[in-house]
C-alpha cells in the first residue's frame, strides 16, 4: 500500500460528519470570518465595524443559501468531535451542486478537501450525473485543487468561476 493510500485512509477514519444544527451558529461565523480571501480583507476598518459588515455578510449568505438551496445539505465536518468545516450541497434533477465548502486555515492542505470532494465526485459517478461549483476569481488555490481533480471550467463572469466534474 502507497503511503498515499495509508494517508487517504487515516484522513477518512479521523474526518467526521453530521448535519449542522443551529448550535453550529458561533462555529459557522467563525469559520466565515477566517474563510476570507486576502482581497476581502477588511482590516482597515476599526473593530466593531469589520464584526458588524462580516455579522451581515455571515447572516446574508445563510439566508441565501437556505432560500436558493431550500433542500440543500449542510454538513459539519469533523476531527476527533471537533469542528473544522463545512460543506453545502445540493442535488437536483441535472447534477450535484457544490453550494459551499470551507475548512478552518489550519486544517487545510491536508488533504481533508480532496477527499470530501472525491466522495462526492464518487456519489455523482453512481448516479451518473456531474458535479457543478463556482468559486471566486481570486481563490486561486480552490482552483488549483478543482482541476487537479479533474474539475474543468466551463464559463466565468466578473467575480466568480463555473466549473464542472464529470465522470470519464
Amino acid at each position: 500500500m502507497t503511503d498515499a493510500a495509508i494517508d487517504e485512509r487515516l484522513r477518512a477514519s479521523l474526518l467526521g460528519t453530521r448535519e449542522e444544527t443551529p448550535s453550529d451558529a458561533a462555529f459557522l461565523f467563525t469559520l466565515f470570518c477566517r474563510s476570507r480571501l486576502p482581497v476581502e480583507d477588511f482590516s482597515f476598518l476599526d473593530a466593531a465595524t469589520r464584526e458588524t459588515l462580516l455579522l451581515q455578510q455571515f447572516r446574508g449568505q445563510t439566508e441565501g443559501y437556505r432560500s436558493q438551496y431550500p433542500n440543500a445539505r449542510f454538513t459539519i465536518l469533523e476531527v476527533e468531535g471537533r469542528p473544522i468545516g463545512r460543506v453545502v450541497t445540493h442535488r437536483d434533477a441535472e447534477a450535484f451542486r457544490i453550494v459551499d465548502i470551507a475548512l478552518l486555515p489550519e486544517w487545510r492542505r491536508k488533504g481533508i478537501g480532496a477527499h470530501i470532494l472525491r466522495e462526492i465526485c464518487e456519489s455523482a459517478r453512481a448516479e451518473n450525473v456531474p458535479v457543478r461549483l463556482s468559486l471566486s476569481l481570486f481563490n486561486i488555490d480552490a482552483f488549483r485543487l478543482y482541476c487537479h481533480l479533474g474539475f474543468a471550467p466551463l464559463d466565468q463572469d466578473e467575480i466568480q468561476i463555473f466549473m464542472e466534474w464529470r465522470a470519464s
